[in-house]
């Protein structure tokens, strides 16, 4: 095939070469850590061969057949594995031999493709592939040596060999090749941390809950067959027609098998041929093998899959029945041929030579597949770059790095503990910090109150100090301590925000933060931990990435183990909050040993030794935990109580002890208990007495968590239903108080003011405001996981701008695309995509229609969207327009990792702008006729997508796309980067847009909508059925006495008409729901017309005509003569005034949000553009939430 890519798979060198690779002759050490060792040398056969050594691996429940550690190729297809691979079997040569379909992104290949790869031929296409690879894979057993197991794949094996001496540990030993004989002395700072990475991902492979049921279904897969007892001649098989060597045998004529005759007399004999021949002759099929795992098995033996035996096995021996009485009757004697299941493999000599593979086998890449010739040529074979995808970029989390002042720390002895400074995250604790933040961890079998999540004190801490440590000051003895080391632990809930829980360990902080999941399930892991010394290891940022997925993926398996769902039932039952209550008369009483002149004497104790009581320190500040612990003592027990509950004050008549210590006390307690109320009524007179209420729900003081000081800033009051905002001096981020309580905090924070305006936090739980938009009035919802930056207006200005060349400066120019970047206007680097021309197949009539809706795109079946090529989760969550909808996005294409990692930098990466494979919400827009008439614009958060037909033809469009960074920074050490990324995104895009998803989803688009159209009303506002027929207004047409709509009334006469309104009104009169837009596309309709989802409309169109029927009649009642309104359906839209502007943001407005109103009180100087309420006189600024 002419687009087909041939790979050499020289498995027959490697069987040679595997002996060799167990040895450390010939092989130079390039990096060597406690786990494992990476060394390297020349390949005999081409190229440069690495091998990673680790010594010793614990296998958890390993096998009992060290040569079962290890899975067959064709069973690995059968599940999905816990790395990052997906594996299809194509074809099964033999148990242990496949041939699979392979697509590969794990991230320690990605990391390696970079050190051990070159620009001219990088080795991704080896065993790293995002796109799917054909190629054989094969598990030899026993080989090199017995017990060991081998598994060769493309370029590459993987051997695994049983420590001696033990069960459970084994040695690991990976060998790959790179095309090129060349060693990146450049990277050998990195080959410490990539091999010490590379022996834990081999850990978790080899231990994951998948490995051990894949290995399980592998040791069922098979069945082997034994044939005994034919050593008088072969077997027979039956035949259609006699012969002169047949035999005839009368018990077969209920099966049809009368004529028998010799299977193969005059060739050598083997079962896995006559086990396939038999079953064929009996109209079945059984695929048999005479190879299993790489080792040739005796003649009279063979392998079938056990699942196909089980169904055949039936049959089978019905006719080997008749078969054995067929051999009696052709050898003569009792002796016949018998069939053994299960039975123990023998092999012949062991001999793994390549005999069954020639060298150089030939491994074809078919069209779906692309394993190009990597290089920075753009002029090359298509898709030549589609395999040079950098992995330094994660869209889960981030590395955060922050400084703090510098501080002396104690080289021996206990470990400072600044937990006041960690905590307000504003005092210098020294050294230097490091933020590893989780963006979303899914929890399974999540707790019911989100700050249950983590367990009291229990932190798990990763072992990087290879990372940031240094050789004269490593930070080992902060977090990670292979000696015991003594210090405070501390767990608070409900920080810094409600229903986060935080917990602290010495040098070391992080939190868990609930995301707004429909299934609570979802949350954010901040780990925070200080260095000693103020650096920051520059030399080690590639490695950075991998580290934190690493950590990243630590904190999922300890927030999923089982041991921690233990540990949260544990805790839950833990402790018991006590209340004391009715003690409003005085200070509860304590027993005393002798009376005194403040005490009384109670009779009732006399059996229990407590006849004097007496008032437990009357004058001083009552305290429950105080009052228990010392009520406990004078009992001759001891109790521990505790005032502080997960970091926060209890009031002062509650307390919290263990309950296994409280439930071994309550019984002496309560029989005291019962004779101190007696006391407290004798001292207080009356009848009320203090009483104690177990397992009470905790209620804390003022929310106070240690030097935790309030930001100066906005004050924000929440009372009740409303938010009043007001601005101080400083624009800093604020607190939020309730004033109706003592002042503790919710969970709601805005952002800081810019330029008066002030910007909605990313943690906003729930913060209704209205916005008006260029084509009407519509709603924005503040969401945890909406990106906090959308900067719609400048854009919408900027556009028109992007389709010229001025002031962009071009970085890369290939024949299909440019690349051009500057300074963007708000904030940030600019970065346009300018392809020249893309054909489109079967392209719309109309050039606007070339780009789908946004909500259109999100409603198709999620099958239907990826087939198009690009790996975007669209999730619908509210219209506010045709064309403007609230999208839940999940975007993981890797075109944008690249662009994430070629434009971002290493304190703000580009990835939170465009690139998410975590969802985020955010409203994405879709203009039509904009910049220009033919035009169509795509607006998503922090980028605009431009396509405009070429001149001259039908099918060429030119496709603008310019999306921003962050940072005004340009990496030019990028530079020979940028033609390869230019030729890949336009790639991209051609084929997003000739995917045939998209043109199901332009004709689902076309269909989609109906524009409505009012006529004939020019002698008054249509007529809409009364709420009140008592009412001046309204008056009776007895024509709607069958409909129940004899009452009729004007639809607001004293205000503008607008279709939208008065369609939605009328339905609602008639208890029917239709949801109108006066907004098309970004262009705002006449006042007649308006747009309605067809199949909504379909629905109700009948009630409608018939209910507007009756409705002329009342128009020509109120008006008199004979015209009256009529509507007409699949209307073309026709717009208002053509305005596109983007409604600058007032400068310096105060916003008061009282229930569900926004107030703005406007500047008298402001003159920002305006836009006018549809039903009102007045114009309103625009609220402009960032």
């Amino acid at each position: 095939m002419a687009d087909a890519a041939f790979v050499a798979d020289n498995h027959g060198a490697w069987l040679k070469f595997v002996p060799s690779s167990m040895l450390d002759e010939q092989w130079e050490v390039a990096a060597k850590t406690p786990e494992a060792v990476l060394s390297h040398r020349s390949c005999p056969w081409g190229g440069h061969l690495i091998k990673i050594d680790s010594k010793s691996i614990f296998i958890q429940k390993a096998p009992e057949n060290s040569c079962d550690v290890l899975v067959r190729p064709e069973v690995q297809a059968t599940f999905e594995g816990d790395m990052e691979m997906t594996l299809r079997c194509l074809e099964t040569h033999a148990p242990g031999d496949a041939l699979i379909e392979r697509t590969n992104s794990m991230w320690i290949l990605r990391f390696a493709a970079v050190l051990f790869g070159s620009c001219h031929d990088s080795f991704a296409y080896r065993f790293y592939h995002k796109l799917p690879v054909l190629s054989q894979h094969r598990l030899y057993k026993d080989f090199p040596e017995p017990g060991d197991c081998t598994y060769f794949a493309l370029e590459g094996f993987w051997t695994m060999r049983r420590v001696p001496g033990s069960v459970s540990h084994y040695r690991s030993v990976l060998v790959f090749n790179t095309p090129e004989d060349k060693w990146a002395t450049w990277a050998s700072p990195f080959y410490p941390g990539f091999t010490n990475m590379f022996h834990k991902v081999a850990d978790k492979v080899l231990n994951s809950p998948t490995i051990r049921d894949l290995r399980a279904t592998d040791a069922n897969m098979y069945s082997v067959l034994t044939l005994q007892s034919f050593n008088r001649g072969h077997p027979m098989v039956p035949q259609s027609k006699p012969c002169e060597d047949s035999v005839t045998v009368a018990a077969g004529e209920h099966l049809g098998l009368v004529s028998w005759t010799r299977f193969k007399p005059h060739e050598k004999f083997h079962l896995s041929e006559y086990m396939r021949d038999f079953t064929e002759r009996l109209g079945h099929q059984l695929q048999t093998y005479g190879v299993m795992d790489g080792r040739k098995l005796v003649r009279y033996q063979c392998v079938v899959v056990r699942q196909q035996w089980d169904e055949l096995r039936t049959p089978f021996f019905e006719a080997f029945q008749v078969q054995k009485a067929a051999y009696r009757r052709a050898n003569g004697g009792t002796t016949a041929p018998s069939l053994v299941e299960d039975a123990a493999p023998r092999v012949v000599l062991r001999d793994f030579s390549c005999c069954a593979q020639p060298v150089g086998i030939k491994t074809i890449v078919r069209k779906t597949f692309i394993v190009p010739m990597l290089g920075l040529d753009m002029d090359g074979a298509d898709g030549s770059q589609d395999q040079q995808k950098d992995r330094r970029a994660n869209p889960k989390f981030m590395l955060g790095v922050s400084r703090a002042d510098p501080e002396s720390m104690a080289a021996v002895g206990p470990v400072a503990d600044n937990h006041g400074s960690a905590l307000s995250s504003l005092m210098p604790l020294g050294g230097h910090l490091i933020k590893i933040d989780s963006k979303s961890i899914f929890v399974e079998k999540t707790p019911e109150n989100p700050c249950d999540v983590l367990v009291r004190p229990e932190v798990e801490a990763s072992r990087n100090s290879v990372l940031f440590g240094n050789c004269h000051h490593s930070f080992e003895d902060r977090i990670y301590h292979k000696f015991p080391v003594l210090s405070q632990h501390r767990l608070d809930r409900d920080f810094p925000e409600p229903e986060v829980p935080h917990t602290f360990q010495q040098k070391q902080c992080g939190s868990m933060r609930c995301l707004p999941d429909s299934s609570h399930r979802r949350y954010r892991s901040i780990l925070v931990f200080g260095t000693p010394e103020d650096k920051w290891a520059t030399w080690v940022s590639p490695l950075f990435p991998a580290f934190t997925y690493m950590l990243h993926s630590t904190v999922e398996r300890v927030l999923n183990g089982p041991n921690i769902r233990d540990l949260r039932a544990t805790d839950a039952n833990m402790y018991s909050v006590l209340t004391l209550q009715s003690f409003n008369r005085g200070h509860p009483m304590v027993p005393q040993s002798k009376p005194c002149e403040d005490s009384v004497t109670v009779a009732a104790g006399e059996h229990l030794g407590l006849v004097s009581w007496t008032r437990f320190k009357p004058h001083e500040k009552f305290h429950l935990s105080e009052y228990m612990r010392d009520f406990t003592e004078r009992l001759g027990h001891q109790l521990q109580t505790y005032g502080v509950m997960d970091g926060r004050e209890l009031v002062r008549y509650q307390c919290v002890v263990v309950r296994q210590q409280w439930d071994e006390l309550r019984t002496p307690f309560f029989e005291a208990f019962q004779v101190q109320k007696a006391a407290y009524r004798r001292a207080n007179g009356g009848t009320t007495a203090p009483s104690l209420v177990e397992d009470a729900a905790p209620r804390f003081v003022l929310r106070h968590f240690s030097c935790c000081a309030q930001p100066v800033g906005i004050k924000t009051i929440v009372r009740k239903t409303f938010i009043e905002l007001d601005e101080g001096s400083d624009h800093s981020a604020g607190c939020l108080k309730r004033s109706n309580s003592t002042g503790a905090n919710v969970g709601f924070r805005y952002g800081r003011v810019r330029n008066g305006t002030p910007e909605i936090a990313a943690d906003v739980e729930s913060v209704e405001a209205q916005q008006w938009d260029t084509g009407g009035f519509t709603s924005v919802r503040g969401m945890a996981d909406v990106a906090p930056t959308d900067n719609y207006g400048a854009w919408l200005k900027f556009a028109p701008s992007c389709m010229s060349d001025a002031q962009w400066e071009v970085a890369a120019e290939t024949p299909e695309a440019v690349l051009s970047h500057r300074s963007c206007p708000w904030g940030g680097h600019l970065i346009k995509i300018d392809s020249k021309s893309i054909f489109i197949q079967q392209a719309p009539e109309d050039p606007t229609s070339v780009m789908v809706r946004p909500e259109v795109r999100a409603m198709v079946p999620p099958g239907l969207g990826r087939t198009s090529g690009c790996e975007v989760d669209l999730q619908h969550l509210e219209t506010y327009a045709p064309g403007d909808a609230l999208i839940h996005r999940r975007n993981s294409m890797w075109i944008l990792r690249l662009g994430a990692v070629l434009f971002g930098s290493s304190r703000h990466a580009s990835e939170d702008r465009i690139y998410h494979k975590l969802p985020v919400s955010s409203q994405h827009r879709l203009y039509k006729d904009f910049p220009e008439p033919g035009d169509c614009s795509y607006f998503a958060l922090e980028s605009v997508w431009i396509l405009r037909r070429v001149p001259g033809s039908v099918s060429h469009y030119r496709s603008v796309c310019v999306f921003t960074t962050p940072e005004d920074t340009w990496a030019t050490w990028a530079l020979p980067l940028f033609p390869a990324f230019t030729h890949m995104l336009h790639n991209a895009l051609d084929r997003m847009l000739n995917g045939p998803s998209i043109r199901d989803m332009r004709a689902i688009d076309a269909n989609m909508y109906l524009v409505l159209s009012l006529r004939s009303f020019n002698r008054g506002h249509p007529m809409i059925p009364a709420n009140d027929p008592a009412s001046e207004e309204s008056f009776n047409i007895s024509a709607g006495e069958h409909l129940g709509l004899v009452s009729w009334t004007r639809f607001k006469s004293d205000e503008k008409f607008h279709l939208s309104g008065y369609m939605r009104c009328f339905m609602e009169r008639l208890g029917h729901q239709l949801k109108t837009y006066e907004v098309m596309d970004g262009r705002k309709l006449v006042n007649y017309q308006c747009v309605v989802v067809r199949q909504e409309w379909e629905q109700l169109r009948t009630s409608f005509y018939q209910a507007f029927k009756v409705q002329k009649a009342a128009y020509r009642h109120a008006n008199g003569g004979t015209s009256t309104p009529s509507l007409v359906a699949d209307a073309a839209p026709r717009f208002a005034l053509r305005e596109f502007s983007c409604c600058a943001q007032p400068q310096g407005i105060k916003t008061v949000v009282r229930k569900t109103f926004i107030d703005l009180d406007e500047d008298s100087d402001d003159s920002a553009d305006c836009l006018k309420r549809s039903n009102s006189t007045g114009e309103v600024m625009t609220l402009y939430f960032v």
